[in-house]
């Protein structure tokens, strides 16, 4: 009796083990020719052929990752392409009891915390990082939220052929610039929606064109 007692609970340990291990591989959507849909948090939308998706592992904040392809890129930039700042969308959802103007003061405006408010700043490095520059009103599926616009300067090493008289003989100059970040906060029920775009702004209208597209797409499940 003990030892089928024993087979058992050794029986129920491995199929619990199993269960645990495929929960862990369950990913954060799925994507079916261009759509991508998240069941979990209720929505969809399209992506266009030229951005790549990466999903995550369930449990996660962070829902999928796209990034350009093919990205243009300034030829008079003195640096390597890992130097560059590849055009990036971010989609984080959670629940949230707070309101979206809660949010906005605690996230955008540092006026206190809500839950995940740390675990947001930690993948959303525009709103960490960079400078607040302006809102405005948006809306995805009928339902109202807000877009946030931001900047953050920095200096580059670029070639100017008019320079290369310089005292060094070089045609390399410093130059200041400056990377843009967008921002998205969205509230359906108790789901909150956190979108981000970030781009350098040489070629950020051109991204921003393409991530409204898809956004256009933004269909809410139920």
């Amino acid at each position: 009796m003990k030892r089928i007692l024993a087979v058992v609970i050794l029986f129920s340990f491995f199929i619990s083990f199993f269960e645990l291990s495929w929960a862990k591989k369950e990913k954060t959507g799925k994507i079916e020719e261009d759509t991508l849909t998240d069941e979990i948090f209720g929505y969809k939308f399209n992506v266009l052929t030229n951005w790549k998706i990466k999903l995550e592992n369930e449990p996660s904040l962070v829902r999928s990752i796209l990034t350009k392809k093919n990205y243009p890129v300034n030829r008079s930039f003195n640096g390597t392409t890992e130097d560059r700042l590849i055009p990036t969308i971010i989609i984080c959802a959670d629940t949230s009891s707070f309101s979206l103007q809660e949010i906005e003061n605690s996230l955008i405006k540092n006026q206190g915390n809500f839950k995940n408010k740390n675990d947001y700043l930690k993948n959303l490095e525009v709103i960490a990082t960079y400078e607040f520059v302006q809102s405005k009103e948006i809306a995805l599926d009928s339902i109202a939220g807000k877009v946030y616009g931001f900047k953050k300067g920095y200096t580059r090493q670029s070639i100017d052929p008019s320079a290369r008289y310089g005292p060094d003989g070089s045609s390399v100059v410093t130059k200041e610039d400056y990377l843009i970040g967008e921002v998205i906060l969205l509230k359906k029920g108790i789901n909150l929606y956190i979108i981000q775009l970030v781009g350098e702004k040489d070629y950020f209208e051109l991204c921003e064109k393409e991530f409204s597209k898809m956004l256009e797409t933004w269909k809410f499940l139920k």
